[in-house]
C-alpha cells in the first residue's frame, strides 16, 4: 500500500497571482497533455492524489471554523472517505511514496494583539499607592485576598471573613453559609465548630470574640454578640430544613444595623461600605466549587434584613442597590416559622469607610473608582440621567438650612448676588422639603453648590465633574470631609470661615446648633470666585472681567 506524503495544511492568504492559489492549483492539475498511455496512467494517479490533497486541505481549513462536535465529526468522516477512495484508485505497481511536489504554503498569521505603545505612554500615571489602597480598586482586591474560613470543614455551616487594615485598625466583614432562625428564637444560629486559632493561615485574623463594635451600636462585633449564636448543633438546622423555607428563600441575605435614618452622610457611607462588601465577594471564590461568593445574577435574589427598629427614612430604597428583593425587618420574621438562610452577609459598617478615616485630614487623592461606581449605581437606582447640555446656563444652588447653622440675612446676600449675575440661575432650596430623588436631580444640573458645613454637602457627590463646591465653615472648625469629596470627584473647592452665633438654648455652644454670620464682602468674594471659575465650563465662553 503506498504511503501518502503531503504537507500539513496551513491557514494562509495566497496572493492573487501566486501559483500557490487554490484555484490556480486546481486549474493546473486539470490541464491535459500529450503522453503515452502508461505515463498518462501515472500522471492520472498523481493528479487524483494531488486533487485529493487539495480537497483535504480545504476541508481541514473548514474544520477550524466549526464549533460543535457534530459538525466536526461530519467533516472528519468526509475526509476519511476521500482518503480511502484515493488509496483505492492508486495502481498496484505504484510502490514508492508520492510527493506532490507542491510548495508548502507560507504561514501568515494576524497578530493577536497590537504592538505595544511607546514607552512614555506605558509609564505609570496612576494615583499614589496610599490613594489606591483607600479609594481605588486595590481596596477591593486587597480585602478579597484576606478571606479565611473560620469553621471546621465538618461543621454544618461555614463562616468566611475578610479584613482590611487601615490606619492600624482591622475592619472585618463575613459571609456565613447555612444560618438558621428557629421559631421563637432571639438570635440567628450558626452550626460552626470554630477552627484551631493556631493555624498558620489564621495568623493576623481577628477571632470572633475580637470583632470590632462601632458607634451607634453597629459593626460586626455588635451584630455577632447580640444577634448570632454560634454552636455545633445540627438540631435547629434540621427543624428549619423541615419547614421548607430554605428552598424558596433568597440566595443571599444581608443583615444591616443602621446608625440612623435621616443623616445623608452617615447613611450613604453605610450603603457605600455594604456595596463594596458585595463587590469584594464577587472577587472571592468558594474553595469548594470555585464559584464567586456573589455574582451579578444574585442581585435579583438578594434580600436586606434590617435589624434596627428606626423609621425607614428618606434613603431607604438605596439599600436595594444590590439586593432587589423586598426589604424585611427582623421584627417581621421573628417568632414565625423557622428559616434557613443560604448565604448571610454581615457587611462592613459605615464607620469603616475610608471617607470617614480622612474626615479631619486633607488628602491628595484626586480620583476614586469605587466612589464613581457607587454614585453611578445611585443614579441608576433613581433612574436619573447623568447627561447634561454642555451649553446650559450656569446654575448656583444654595442649601438653605432651616433648623440649625442658618446663614443670617441670606435673603439679602443672594438678592445682591442675583443682581450681580443676572444670567446665572440661582436656586435657594430647603432640601428637607423635597424628596431625595429631586435633590439629586437638582444637584446634577448644578454648577456651583453652596452650603454651610454639614451633612447636606454630601450632595457634592452628585455634582458633575469640573463643577464646584463652596463650603462656609463655622469659625475654628476645620472639617476636611467635603474638601476631600471635592478632590475625589474632580470638583473645584472654595472655602470661607464665618462667625458663630448661639441661637438655641441649652446647645452648649455646639457648632452643630449655632447659626452663622458671614460678612457681605466675604460672601461676595467667595461666590464671585466660584461662579467665574465656571465661565468656561463645557462649551461656555465668557470672560471673567
Amino acid at each position: 500500500m503506498p504511503v501518502l506524503s503531503y504537507p500539513t495544511p496551513a491557514v494562509y492568504i495566497p496572493a492573487p497571482s501566486s501559483r500557490g492559489s487554490l484555484c490556480y492549483a486546481w486549474f493546473c492539475l486539470s490541464t491535459p497533455s500529450r503522453e503515452t498511455p502508461a505515463r498518462k496512467m501515472k500522471r492520472s494517479n498523481r493528479m487524483v492524489v494531488a486533487k485529493t490533497a487539495l480537497l483535504v486541505s480545504i476541508l481541514f481549513i473548514a474544520l477550524q471554523s466549526f464549533r460543535t462536535i457534530d459538525r466536526l465529526s461530519i467533516l472528519q468522516n468526509a475526509t476519511s472517505s476521500i482518503t480511502q477512495k484515493v488509496q483505492a484508485n492508486v495502481t498496484a505497481d505504484s510502490t514508492a511514496s508520492i510527493n506532490l511536489g507542491m510548495p508548502r504554503p507560507v504561514q501568515q498569521s494576524i497578530p493577536s494583539s497590537p504592538p505595544p505603545l511607546p514607552l512614555p505612554y506605558t509609564a505609570s500615571h496612576t494615583a499614589s499607592s496610599s490613594c489606591e489602597d483607600k479609594y481605588g480598586l486595590a481596596y477591593l482586591y486587597d480585602t478579597a485576598s484576606t478571606g479565611r474560613l473560620y469553621c471546621d470543614v465538618k461543621s454544618g455551616s461555614q463562616l468566611s471573613c475578610f479584613h482590611n487594615n487601615m490606619g492600624g485598625r482591622i475592619d472585618t466583614f463575613c459571609i456565613a453559609s447555612v444560618m438558621t432562625l428557629p421559631t421563637e428564637a432571639d438570635k440567628f444560629e450558626l452550626d460552626c465548630k470554630v477552627r484551631d486559632w493556631n493555624s498558620d493561615d489564621l495568623a493576623g485574623s481577628p477571632s470572633i470574640e475580637n470583632f470590632r463594635e462601632e458607634w451607634y451600636y453597629t459593626g460586626l462585633g455588635w451584630i455577632f454578640r447580640n444577634h448570632i449564636l454560634i454552636s455545633n448543633d445540627h438540631t435547629q438546622q434540621v427543624d428549619a430544613i423541615g419547614a421548607g423555607e430554605h428552598t424558596s428563600g433568597p440566595s443571599h441575605t444581608v443583615l444591616i444595623k443602621r446608625e440612623g435614618d435621616t443623616n445623608i452622610w452617615h447613611t450613604l457611607l453605610e450603603i457605600f461600605s455594604y456595596t463594596m462588601s458585595m463587590d469584594i465577594l464577587q472577587l472571592s471564590t468558594n474553595p469548594q466549587n470555585g464559584v464567586s461568593l456573589f455574582t451579578e445574577a444574585d442581585v435579583n435574589n438578594t434580600q436586606i434584613i434590617i435589624i434596627d427598629d428606626k423609621p425607614e427614612g428618606p434613603y431607604y430604597e438605596l439599600w436595594q442597590i444590590l439586593a432587589r428583593r423586598p426589604i424585611q425587618r427582623l421584627s417581621q420574621i421573628k417568632n414565625k416559622k423557622p428559616l434557613q438562610l443560604k448565604n448571610v452577609v454581615i457587611p462592613l459598617p459605615g464607620a469603616t469607610n475610608p471617607m470617614w478615616q480622612d474626615h479631619w485630614t486633607s488628602v491628595d487623592c484626586t480620583a476614586s473608582q469605587t466612589i464613581s461606581v457607587f454614585i453611578d449605581r445611585i443614579y441608576e437606582k433613581l433612574s436619573i440621567s447623568q447627561k447634561r447640555d454642555p451649553a446650559a446656563p450656569l446654575v448656583v444652588t444654595f442649601i438653605n438650612r432651616k433648623a440649625s447653622r442658618r446663614i443670617k440675612d441670606h435673603e439679602k446676600l443672594f438678592s445682591d448676588l442675583m443682581s450681580t449675575f443676572p444670567n446665572v440661575q440661582i436656586n435657594v432650596v430647603d432640601f428637607a422639603s423635597i424628596k431625595f430623588r429631586a435633590q439629586v436631580a437638582l444637584v446634577q444640573k448644578t454648577d456651583v453648590l453652596v452650603g454651610v458645613t454639614g451633612a447636606g454637602l454630601t450632595h457634592a457627590l452628585f455634582l458633575q465633574p469640573r463643577s464646584c463646591l463652596v463650603e462656609i465653615l463655622p469659625q475654628e472648625i476645620n472639617l476636611r470631609a467635603f474638601r476631600n469629596v471635592a478632590k475625589l470627584r474632580d470638583l473645584g473647592y472654595f472655602s470661607v470661615h464665618a462667625t458663630q452665633e448661639q441661637t438655641q438654648e441649652n446647645s452648649g455652644n455646639d457648632w452643630h446648633y449655632n447659626d452663622i454670620n458671614i460678612e457681605d464682602e466675604k460672601f461676595k468674594m467667595v461666590l464671585h470666585v466660584a461662579i467665574r471659575s465656571m465661565y468656561n465650563k463645557g462649551v461656555l465662553e465668557m470672560d471673567v472681567a
